[in-house]
């Protein structure tokens, strides 16, 4: 008895220690970011949802918001204020963006956990360590935290996503029909609030929840009625601005259709694969894309794009399909592109300090080395006793199945479109879960004498780590040199 209670108290001392240490270093790196003078680090799209929840009177008047913007995150901002007001009768400017900095920081270090444990829960991380390491890369990674100090919409969509994910676990696992119906209308809330967070989610977690709708038929009662719901939760929460936003505008939408040009998008994409807002733009009302040597000439300069599925240059696939020997070189630029944190955010592009980049880069290359083996993992589906067992195994992991498809679909989009680097936030939760448990694998591997069977894995990590590096720092010459 006192040899369990003794073991229950060591877990619990590592694992609070683990939180505090991770909160601790997240909440520094947030200090930093919060330490730069309010317009330098509140400008843009910022700023525009702080105008946009400055303008808000009520739930009713956020849910049925339409304009340029969602009204997911200025709606969260409106309701900080209000909550402040109560105690303060006068709310101060940066006193606001502060505390709804802190609230979106203290809800990503909670997702970081939650969605550890549930990684942990489905077996693709079998340790606490395991977990331990998942949930410190999350929480402290820099370049997320640093989009709460702005604020901005990137990293809370994600960890609305992450929440919805760990809920519809619980969800999944529901003894009794009541409690599944409660866990799967917060994730309903959760997913549906972070498409009107960031509306650039709509089509992954579409896709994905289609397809485990449709897994579901082969699987239990539980499970139908869970992604069912879900499905229809979100649509509830998406209806109201999206009726509001189709009858300002003419057509179905979450925001104006003047609000993205996805063909200017797509162009401005085959140009290269890092965006500097410092830049001098020599085309007004391009995008300011650093120049890649081989994507301009052979991509940029050779396509006019109108469209995105076609066989003629005009068309972003005809594009690419016509040459097939360049093809590999691009899809790895514009993927390490997403991985290529070289500033803290983009209002601190020429601000941010070198030890923060090279910080910043280095949980990217992780994240990197992660997405190469999401798709050594996907090689590895097409042998036949995987394939046999593949019907089942989908069954029994759709959680897994809903954050794999959700996050190849933003990777396919993000992939056609312009990269910024806070694009591939969607990507990492996944990544970097799929490599600590591969490394997890591997250690157990190293320890039970099979040594040599690890060389080709430690071969493709060097491999992909010196791809990384070496593009990353081709991108800061020319821009060195263009700036």
């Amino acid at each position: 008895m006192s040899t369990t209670i003794i073991t229950r108290m060591s877990a619990l001392f590592n694992r609070t220690s683990v939180i505090v240490f991770a909160s601790a270093i997240a909440f520094g790196l947030f200090l930093f970011g919060t330490s730069y003078p309010l317009d330098v680090r509140v400008r843009g799209d910022a700023y525009g949802y702080l105008k946009i929840a400055d303008s808000l009177s009520g739930v009713v008047s956020a849910f049925t918001y339409a304009g340029d913007r969602t009204s997911g995150l200025p709606f969260f901002e409106y309701a900080i204020h209000q909550a402040l007001s109560i105690f303060f009768p006068t709310v101060y400017l940066q006193a606001w963006i502060n505390t709804v900095g802190i609230a979106m920081l203290t809800i990503h270090i909670a997702a970081s956990w939650s969605f550890s444990e549930w990684v942990r829960g489905v077996g693709l991380v079998k340790s606490n360590r395991g977990s331990y390491l998942l949930f410190f890369f999350l929480a402290t990674c820099p370049p997320m935290v640093g989009h709460t100090t702005s604020p901005l919409s990137d990293t809370f969509s994600i960890d609305l996503i992450l929440l919805g994910l760990v809920s519809l676990g619980y969800a999944l696992r529901a003894q009794r029909i009541r409690m599944c119906l409660l866990f799967s209308a917060v994730a309903a809330a959760f997913l549906g609030f972070s498409i009107l967070v960031r509306p650039a989610s709509l089509i992954g977690l579409g896709v994905a929840l289609v397809l485990c709708l449709g897994i579901s038929f082969w699987g239990s009662r539980i499970s139908r009625i869970a992604f069912g719901s879900i499905s229809v939760g979100c649509l509830i929460v998406l209806i109201p601005g999206g009726l509001n936003c189709a009858q300002k505008y003419g057509s179905v939408c979450l925001q104006s259709p003047k609000t993205f040009n996805a063909n200017l998008s797509m162009q401005e994409g085959l140009k290269g694969a890092r965006l500097m807002w410092s830049q001098k733009n020599e085309l007004p009302g391009t995008i300011p894309m650093v120049a890649d040597e081989i994507m301009f000439n052979q991509y940029y300069r050779q396509c006019q794009i109108d469209s995105t599925i076609g066989f003629r240059d005009t068309s972003w696939s005809g594009c690419l399909l016509a040459r097939p020997f360049t093809l590999p070189a691009f899809l790895a630029k514009k993927w390490i592109g997403l991985f290529d944190y070289f500033r803290f955010t983009p209002y601190l592009e020429r601000l941010t300090p070198l030890w923060l980049s090279n910080l910043s880069r280095a949980y990217g290359a992780l994240a990197w080395l992660g997405l190469s083996l999401c798709f050594a993992t996907i090689l590895k589906l097409r042998c036949d006793s995987m394939r046999s067992n593949l019907k089942p195994l989908l069954i029994e992991n759709t959680g897994l199945v809903f954050l794999a498809s959700y996050s190849m679909v933003m990777l396919a989009q993000h992939t056609a479109l312009h990269t910024e680097e806070r694009y591939g936030f969607p990507l990492i939760p996944l990544c970097v879960a799929v490599l600590f448990g591969y490394c997890e694998r591997s250690l157990a591997r190293y320890r039970a004498g099979e040594r040599r069977s690890l060389l080709p894995s430690l071969l493709f990590f060097c491999l992909a780590l010196t791809l990384y590096v070496a593009q990353v720092l081709a991108w800061d010459q020319a821009s060195f040199v263009r700036n």
